[in-house]
């Protein structure tokens, strides 16, 4: 089950809005206890030294605070690099076995493979990136591996060119993983975010984050690694059975030669 999800921002991830709207609800604080307050991760002394970082007044009233440095401490807390990093733990991943199984119910497969990349953090978010690299009949053969998108537990079925999953898996180098245009293979991507950095407002595509990007080319040269491992085990094992034929081949005939030049040498007539 999801854990229950913090409700104090990280300070990475406040923007100039959300810090407006923490600010209109806490008036007449300190500016040092708001940020220890309103923030997860932080306290007298991560406070204290970001407050030295942008020299700001710590016993300065949040009242008095200008739009203007509003907008200072907003970029601050994102250039700000003494913050901790964002609790993880309000993250629900699908899991390894419950995403095997459920691959497996609905799809005949030869063989599949699991992985995963995190927590990391984007803007002060939180996420994890798991996978799935599958291979069956069911699934269409090319060179590029058919993808399966999820954010959140959520398939996303839609505007996938836009999708930044979308263009790594295209430009991923798959022929060196053993991927080939004879290969039926499928790729199963799910990002699991406090925050999902849709592209647009029908939320059937991710945004280029350099974060996540850095992390899915991670997960998928894992993924590539496991499948060139069994792409090698089963021509290997091809190889074998097609000497063992061969063998099988020769061998007969030598015991039918063998048995013709045997009676041969028994005929009395010779």
């Amino acid at each position: 089950p999801p854990h229950v999800l913090s409700s104090k921002p990280h300070p990475r991830a406040a923007d100039l809005e959300l810090l407006r709207r923490l600010v209109q609800a806490e008036t007449k604080r300190r500016l040092q206890d708001f940020l220890i307050e309103s923030f997860q991760r932080v306290g007298q002394k991560t406070a204290s030294r970001f407050l030295k970082f942008i020299a700001f007044d710590p016993d300065q009233r949040i009242a008095t605070l200008t739009r203007n440095e509003l907008s200072r401490i907003s970029v601050a807390l994102r250039k700000f690099d003494g913050f901790e990093s964002p609790e993880s733990k309000s993250l629900s991943p699908i899991g390894e076995h419950e995403f095997l199984d459920g691959v497996r119910s609905v799809f005949n497969t030869s063989s599949l493979y699991y992985t995963y990349r995190g927590p990391s953090e984007w803007q002060g978010n939180p996420f994890i990136i798991e996978g799935i690299i599958a291979s069956g009949d069911d699934f269409p053969r090319s060179d590029i591996p058919t993808l399966y998108r999820f954010a959140n537990r959520v398939p996303l079925l839609y505007d996938s060119n836009e999708d930044v999953l979308t263009k790594i898996t295209k430009r991923f180098n798959w022929k060196r993983y053993n991927v080939n245009p004879s290969s039926p293979v499928s790729l199963f991507i799910h990002l699991c975010s406090t925050r999902i950095p849709y592209k647009a407002a029908g939320k059937q595509s991710i945004g280029t984050v350099p974060e996540i990007e850095a992390e899915v080319l991670s997960l998928l040269r894992e993924l590539g690694r496991l499948f060139s491992k069994t792409a090698k085990r089963r021509e290997q094992t091809q190889r074998d059975g097609r000497k063992m034929r061969e063998f099988s081949k020769s061998f007969k005939q030598m015991v039918k030669f063998s048995t013709e030049l045997a009676e041969y040498h028994e005929d009395p007539a010779t």
